[in-house]
């Protein structure tokens, strides 16, 4: 979690040189990597996830895991987001911050 500078919060995180998903791109990565640019002012938090393609679920092509996350994938944008749905939990926090965490 970083203080967001004087130029604002970078949403394209994906796109930004100083961060994890071009660093990794650069070292030769080919990992399916996800991004969850969380931005919340004064901070913003940038947390990349890597899938690893031997995992034993992925490796199943009948299993229901893999059947699911290939759906995903092949899925167009807008079916993505109508699919993706991130719910959270703030168990420590102000008051205010646990009212829009419902």
């Amino acid at each position: 979690v970083s203080r967001i500078g004087g130029l604002g919060p970078i949403f394209e995180s994906a796109k930004h040189s100083d961060f994890s998903y071009q660093a990794l791109r650069r070292q030769g990565d080919a990992r399916f990597l996800w991004i969850w640019n969380l931005v919340l002012p004064p901070y913003q938090a940038v947390l990349t996830a890597a899938l690893d393609p031997a995992a034993a679920w992925l490796q199943n092509d009948t299993g229901p895991q893999a059947l699911v996350w290939r759906r995903f994938l092949a899925a167009d944008s807008e079916e993505r987001k109508a699919k993706l749905k991130v719910i959270f939990s703030v168990e420590v926090g102000p008051w205010v911050l646990k009212k829009v965490a419902i």
